[in-house]
């Protein structure tokens, strides 16, 4: 009879370990899956424009990597009423990042909360 209790208790530990190794691998898969989003799948391959990158070009990305937004070339009046863009090219900016940017056409009509 021990050995019946030695044996059950040596089968508990093994489905625990099988368990735990399970939960590893699965974390670690969707961590692979997180990786290999769209968006970072864009990034990998080139389909998408990254800071500082041209948009609207022929040739070019059709749209910016995620967390970026598209700044147009515009002439604005003061109070951003009369926007007039001057380009079909916009570049690549991470407008919210507490930098305005210029020559990623961040201005205080593109990104307001980065150019007061």
């Amino acid at each position: 009879m021990a050995k019946t209790k030695r044996e059950r208790k040596i089968f508990e530990i093994v489905v625990i370990c099988l368990f735990v190794i399970f939960i590893i691998i699965f974390g670690a898969a969707m961590s692979l899956f997180d990786f290999f989003t769209p968006f970072k799948m864009q990034e990998l391959t080139g389909t998408c424009a990254l800071e500082g990158e041209e948009i609207g070009l022929e040739g070019s990305p059709g749209f910016c990597c995620q967390g970026l937004s598209a700044m147009p070339q515009v002439q604005a009046s003061k109070d951003c009423t009369n926007l007039e863009i001057v380009s079909e090219v916009s570049i690549c900016s991470n407008c919210g990042d507490g930098n305005c940017t210029r020559i990623h056409n961040e201005n205080h009509c593109t990104c307001p909360e980065d150019c007061e």
